[in-house]
């Protein structure tokens, strides 16, 4: 009896510690895999019906410079319906506030998200897809950073907002995506278009962070390899800089010259 009881003992502690360690795996930095919808199926069509406004010609609203012939769609009333398990029809259709009734989505770009976000596992916020012709020419006009042949026009790409991190991002896209689509890297954001040629990830906006885009380039390489072009988003956004640096600069100057002669004069006046 005293030798069950020995051996017994031991047994049982090691038992509890196998117990206990799998309840710590099981939280904190551990990912559970995500349980709350199916692993995303490749879209092949987009289950909506077609808008009947005619052929859209270069100046009408819904034109694409690009010409990809992605199907322009009439989402009245179906916002709600569901574009694989992560995503609606209503995040497909809008620039930010600015929602569209009539939306050109690619089945491709809602495959590649949902992709994303089920790997990820965590939420994944659509500020901004498709984008009309005549409200791009808006935002250009007023100064915006809109290329005249965004993919946005196309249905082709979107603005999203995770808490992900820019490395474990950009390796999820290139991973689920394939090799062939764009990534732009913001302070705030992250542009995914399926462009369907190599490209490498460029920044956004005054102040992006060096690191950020040097992180979602070596991340590129790591699962695509070398190779890919420059996007003329990468050169827009420097051009753009490189005004705005020079414009303060100017005003700085020309702030520096009034003060000087505005001195100057009361000197003479005294």
């Amino acid at each position: 009896m005293n030798d069950i009881l020995f051996w017994a003992r031991p047994t049982a502690y090691l038992w509890f510690l196998f117990v206990l360690a799998g309840c710590a795996s099981s939280g904190g930095g551990y990912l559970r895999p995500d349980t709350a919808a199916p692993e995303p199926e490749a879209i092949t069509r987009i289950d909506l019906p077609k808008a009947k406004l005619g052929r859209q010609k270069e100046g009408d609203e819904y034109y694409d410079p690009n010409r990809e012939r992605v199907g322009l769609f009439d989402t009245h009333n179906l916002g709600t319906n569901k574009l694989g398990p992560y995503f609606m029809v209503s995040d497909f259709a809008k620039s930010g506030d600015q929602h569209f009734r009539y939306a050109r989505i690619d089945p491709k770009l809602v495959t590649c998200l949902n992709k994303v976000r089920a790997a990820l596992n965590r939420p994944i916020a659509v500020n901004s897809s498709y984008r009309t012709w005549g409200h791009n020419e808006k935002l250009r006009q007023s100064g915006k950073q809109a290329s005249s042949k965004s993919y946005h026009l196309s249905g082709r790409a979107a603005d999203v907002s995770t808490n992900a991190g820019v490395s474990l991002f950009a390796k999820t896209v290139y991973g689920e995506c394939g090799c062939k689509v764009g990534l732009g890297v913001a302070n705030s954001f992250y542009h995914v278009d399926v462009r369907g040629s190599q490209i490498k990830p460029w920044g956004y906006g005054r102040g992006i962070a060096d690191i950020r885009l040097a992180a979602a380039r070596s991340a590129r390489s790591s699962v695509c390899g070398g190779g890919g072009a420059i996007d003329t988003n990468e050169l827009s956004a420097t051009f753009l800089d490189n005004a705005s640096k020079a414009k303060d600069a100017s005003i700085s100057i020309f702030d520096k010259t009034k003060k000087k002669v505005k001195e100057m004069i009361d000197n003479i006046s005294n």
